[in-house]
């Protein structure tokens, strides 16, 4: 928790106070500041989201005011040390230096920090580097109070005088003005990946060729999963770490590359394709029944086709997280019942029931001519979906005799969903 208060002093400054408390350890902490906030961020080389106190405050009275930023909750002697940056002296405007901060928060997921002052400036930092991106006068008025804006990840303002002022990021316009306002390449780089903004192809295009060119496999594997919108995502950056040379003592470049991937988010359609075409080749399936059960793949009938060669039921998984109902239907046929004459194929029907693969299922009864687990169907294990039996008999040329006596039997059919 956190509670700031301020005063007047002696020769009309006015200094800030923050009490800090922490819930867990329920003991407090006073510091000396105007405003301050808490933020959920993941800084660089760490695996989970940490707690983060940003404070707008100073060292002591009559001293500058600096921007802080240290990670709580964690021992200062934990493996990779604690997350924090050197105090940042917040640049008021030069006739404005008895300026002070009244309102702080950070954007969730941009980790963007939003600072108010009394005389109505407005301070943009970005939260990993500490650095000021952004200042401008936006009213004559004293701000009255602030809160976060979900929907533009920005700050919702009113002043005392009841004018209503919304601030936001242009998010196709922030590492443009980073590169060539702000000339600052590394910034607009860790902009672009964090925030997924465009604006820094070039950019990332050149890196990863020099990344290349000096065979850092990790350094242009991390580069390419960085990337944002997906921009080095490709095929093309498939084939070149597949056309890397192997290092001694270490995998293979395109895995190390998929390796980086799955650590960041699933991989895309023809990365998950290349990957399991490699895992399999090493007959280390196992992996890929990790991977599926993660959600690490993205799947398609393409690597349903590619796991089928060597795991049909794996196979069949992957064409069920990809919808592809027809290939659930041809593969539970092919590798489970076998024989595509059976008389008495419960179990495809309770499959295709069960996953809404109504359509298919009568297909298959049809084309192999079992009319009668269709009746049962129908009638007794899912008279609700009659219509869309009776619908692809329909499509299919099915025996008008036999759609009426099956019309007779269901008593729920509407004409209407038909």
């Amino acid at each position: 928790m956190l509670l700031v208060g301020t005063s007047q002093a002696k020769g009309g400054h006015i200094v800030g106070n923050i009490q800090l408390y922490s819930m867990e350890k329920k003991v407090s902490q006073v510091l000396q500041g105007h405003a301050g906030a808490f933020a959920q961020m993941k800084p660089s080389g760490r695996k989970e989201d940490v707690q983060v106190l940003f404070v707008a405050g100073s060292k002591g009275v009559g001293q500058p005011v600096q921007l802080f930023c240290m990670e709580l909750g964690r021992d200062h002697d934990a493996p990779g040390g604690v997350f924090h940056l050197p105090p940042q002296r917040i640049a008021f405007a030069p006739d404005e230096q008895d300026d002070f901060p009244v309102s702080m928060l950070v954007s969730p997921g941009d980790d963007i920090v939003y600072m108010i002052t009394n005389l109505g400036y407005l301070f943009v930092f970005d939260a990993h580097s500490g650095k000021l991106v952004y200042r401008a006068h936006f009213t004559q008025d004293a701000p009255f109070v602030t809160c976060f804006e979900s929907k533009s990840k920005g700050m919702l303002c009113i002043t005392h005088r009841g004018q209503l002022l919304h601030f936001a990021i242009n998010r196709a316009k922030l590492v443009p003005y980073v590169l060539n306002t702000m000339r600052d390449q590394q910034l607009a780089l860790a902009l672009a990946s964090r925030m997924d903004l465009p604006g820094a192809e070039s950019l990332y295009s050149t890196e990863f060729n020099r990344l290349i060119r000096i065979n850092d496999v990790q350094g242009a594997a991390r580069l390419a999963a960085a990337s944002p919108q997906g921009l080095l995502r490709t095929p093309q950056t498939i084939e070149v770490f597949k056309q890397m040379a192997a290092q001694l003592d270490q995998p293979q470049p395109i895995l190390q590359y998929f390796s980086v991937l799955l650590e960041k988010s699933p991989l895309n359609k023809v990365e998950a394709i290349e990957l399991v075409r490699s895992v399999l080749l090493q007959g280390r399936g196992e992996l890929l029944q990790t991977w599926l059960l993660e959600d690490k793949l993205e799947c398609s009938v393409e690597l349903g086709d590619l796991v089928a060669q060597s795991d049909a039921m794996m196979a069949l998984s992957v064409y069920l997280r990809a919808g592809a109902m027809e290939k659930v239907v041809e593969c539970f046929v092919q590798n489970v019942l076998k024989d595509t004459k059976v008389q008495n194929p419960h179990m495809l029907v309770h499959l295709c029931d069960r996953y809404d693969v109504v359509e298919e299922l009568v297909q298959y009864l049809y084309s192999s001519n079992s009319m009668e687990s269709i009746n049962i169907y129908a009638t007794k294990v899912s008279p609700d979906k009659a219509p869309v039996v009776i619908g692809k008999l329909l499509d299919l040329g099915c025996d008008e005799g036999f759609i009426k006596a099956l019309l007779k039997q269901v008593t729920q059919c509407s004409v209407d969903d038909l």
